[in-house]
């Protein structure tokens, strides 16, 4: 994307460009890879986990204060992957640009069992069985246990 063919079309999030993209929604799922974290969801049948990267941005801050998993109530929780500590002053004004963040959402009912979700900059919002959101691409999908396994040892390494 140059910024040439660009002509004003990324100053709002309501205006498409002449080819049909939303900048500022390209910009968000930029700035959920530039965070550099992995996360991974699975769900079993009467499961669900997700685990995800820990990034300390400063050496003066408490690492056990340093969270991208929230708990909203005892079933339901969530995972942000992206630009978390820069979100909440967004949610306060519905003009605002796109969240720079990939949301997985978890949790366990009595009717439908475990569920994983995904919602991204661009508002999509799927459930999911497997799934990942890479730090080389965001695009949350479905994987093999191989490429499971591929992560696991991937992460396991770099840490």
């Amino acid at each position: 994307m140059s910024r040439g063919s660009g002509g004003g079309y990324d100053r709002h999030i309501t205006i498409f460009s002449p080819e049909g993209r939303l900048f500022q929604v390209e910009y968000a799922f930029k700035a959920v890879k530039a965070a550099g974290v992995t996360s991974i969801g699975v769900r079993g049948k009467d499961s669900v986990c997700v685990v995800t990267q820990k990034k300390v941005p400063d050496k003066l801050l408490d690492p056990t204060s340093i969270t991208h998993l929230f708990s909203v109530t005892k079933f339901l929780g969530l995972l942000a992957t992206g630009t978390t500590d820069k979100s909440q002053i967004y949610t306060q004004h519905a003009y605002m640009r796109p969240l720079g963040v990939v949301a997985m959402v978890l949790g366990i009912d009595d009717e439908n069992g475990p569920r994983l979700f995904k919602c991204d900059p661009a508002g999509h919002f799927f459930g999911h069985k497997v799934g990942v959101v890479r730090r080389d691409n965001p695009a949350f999908r479905v994987l093999t246990m191989e490429e499971i396994d591929e992560h696991l040892t991937a992460i396991s390494e770099r840490d």
